[in-house]
C-alpha cells in the first residue's frame, strides 16, 4: 500500500493511493517467478496535477534471484491507465533492480525502468530511476523510501516516495 508525496514543480501534495498483492508462485533456490497485480485510487487532485481523476490497475510479472548479499529484479508490467485528464491508457513497463543487503534489517536499492509514456502524442519511452532503502521492522513488516528521478514529460521530473510492506 503507498500514499506518493508529488512535487510536480508547480503542486505539491498527495497523489493517488496505490494498493498491490504479490505473490511468489514457483520458488527454486536462488531463483523465483511471481506476479503482482494492484490498483491506484483517485486520491490526488488531478486539476493540480496530483493524480489521474479514476481508478487503474496493472499487473506485473517478476523473476527474481536471490544470494547471500545481492538480490536481482526483473519485471514485465502492463497498466491499464483509466484517466480523466488526457492521458495513454495503455501502458507497458519493464525493469531491473538490484538490492544489497547492508545488514539483517536493511536493504539499498536501485532500479531502473523504461515505460510507456502517459503523452498520447509521444512515441519517446519514459525512463525512471529509483534509488532508495528497505528496512525489515520483522519478517512480516517493511517501510521503504526513495527518490525517484524521470524524463517523462507526463511526470514529475522526481519524485520522493515511502511505503510499507505487509506479508503474510
Amino acid at each position: 500500500m503507498g500514499l506518493p508525496w508529488q512535487d510536480t514543480g508547480t503542486e505539491t501534495g498527495v497523489s493517488d493511493a496505490i494498493a498491490a498483492v504479490k505473490w511468489r508462485f514457483w520458488e527454486k533456490n536462488p531463483w523465483s517467478l511471481g506476479v503482482r497485480a494492484g490498483f491506484s485510487f483517485p486520491t490526488g487532485d488531478e486539476q493540480r496535477g496530483l493524480g489521474n481523476g479514476k481508478t487503474t490497475w496493472a499487473a506485473q510479472l517478476i523473476g527474481q534471484y536471490e544470494g547471500e548479499r545481492w538480490i536481482f529484479l526483473s519485471h514485465l508490467g502492463y497498466r491499464r491507465n483509466h484517466n480523466s485528464v488526457g492521458d495513454r491508457e495503455s501502458i507497458g513497463e519493464i525493469s531491473g533492480a538490484v538490492l544489497y543487503k547492508a545488514t539483517a534489517t536493511l536493504k539499498l536499492a536501485a532500479d531502473a525502468s523504461r515505460t510507456t509514456s502517459l503523452d498520447p502524442g509521444s512515441s519517446t519511452a519514459a525512463r525512471n530511476l529509483v534509488l532508495g532503502a528497505i528496512y525489515a521492522f520483522s519478517k512480516d513488516l517493511d517501510l521503504d523510501a526513495g527518490v525517484r528521478w524521470g524524463n517523462d514529460p507526463a511526470l514529475a521530473d522526481r519524485a520522493v516516495m515511502a511505503g510499507i510492506t505487509l506479508r503474510w
